[in-house]
């Protein structure tokens, strides 16, 4: 099959696919950048047939009116708040994310964020790199820290990323406490206490650590997104701060692609997808979804 008869499918990604998508794409399909294909004539924008959207575009029914034959928006990544959904099904246009593929990856950032304020490493490594002569002989409680051993630790939300933070947590022998939306299942409740959440404010989180009512804060989301420059947060030397990073491993990022993939064709194919917002992956399917996924970064490890 020459590239011309290739069914042709628009990315929106402001930075670009991750390392690998455009070779993984690229095997099944024409691709062009929205941008470009935006700038079409009407009747050459009718041969666009999917979508494949890294990062926070817009998709809604008036981007839809650009691209007549749409027929399935695949996104890289889990949340969908900036794709209507609800308008694009009544259309009869299939949305794809991809769910499970992130647990672990994601997990790993939040326990590395959670060491990283309980010993202080950042402050640490700002005084090693700053312009002062570290001396040979420090105070000893310099940069003190606290253990995670015998601490206890709240998780909001039992779901995947939750579970795999909690087997961290576990490993490090912390007392788990969470919060659910639904009950956890027998076997999880062995592992877990019940405890109630508290939305986080973040008003009210920057007093907090100004009184050092809370010690420290290591956040990877932060509300608003990013953070105005004059932010208080940005002022706090208590305050980790990273760029929403959580996904941003290689094997993470590839999982992610593939599982885009595959929603693409097969929504394109069979009217059918892997997974579609709305639809709660089981701790099962996760582990099918994870193990499949990272077999084919062994197969396709030529990619990048």
């Amino acid at each position: 099959m020459s590239d011309l008869n290739l069914p042709l499918i628009v990315i929106t990604a402001a930075h670009g696919l991750p390392d690998g998508a455009n070779k993984a794409f690229g095997r099944y399909f024409r691709m062009v950048r929205y941008e470009e294909a935006v700038k079409w004539p009407e009747e050459e924008r009718k041969a666009v047939v999917g979508v494949v959207n890294f990062g926070h575009f817009h998709i809604d029914g008036k981007f839809c009116k650009k691209f007549t034959s749409l027929k399935v928006v695949s996104n890289i990544g889990v949340g969908v708040d900036h794709i209507d959904v609800k308008d694009l099904k009544e259309k009869g246009i299939y949305v794809g994310h991809t769910p499970g593929v992130l647990s672990t990856t994601v997990a790993e950032m939040a326990f590395t964020l959670m060491l990283a304020a309980a010993r202080n490493l950042i402050q640490a490594d700002r005084y090693c790199h700053s312009d002062r002569d570290v001396p040979s002989s420090r105070p000893t409680n310099m940069f003190m820290g606290q253990d995670l051993y015998g601490k206890a630790v709240g998780i909001v939300g039992m779901g995947a990323i939750g579970k795999e933070i909690g087997v961290r947590c576990k490993a490090f022998g912390m007392k788990i406490f969470y919060h659910n939306r639904k009950p956890c299942t027998k076997q999880e409740e062995t592992t877990a206490g019940r405890a109630f959440d508290k939305v986080v404010d973040t008003k009210a989180l920057v007093n907090a650590l100004k009184t050092k009512e809370i010690a420290s804060a290591a956040l990877d989301v932060t509300e608003p997104e990013p953070l105005p420059l004059s932010h208080e947060l940005k002022e706090l030397p208590n305050a980790i701060l990273v760029p929403h990073i959580g996904s941003a491993t290689r094997e993470c990022r590839l999982r992610m692609t593939y599982m885009a993939l595959d929603n693409l064709r097969l929504g394109l194919s069979s009217n059918s997808l892997i997974r579609t917002p709305g639809e709660i992956p089981t701790e099962s399917e996760v582990e099918k979804i994870n193990a499949r996924y990272q077999e084919r970064l062994g197969e396709d490890h030529k990619l990048t």
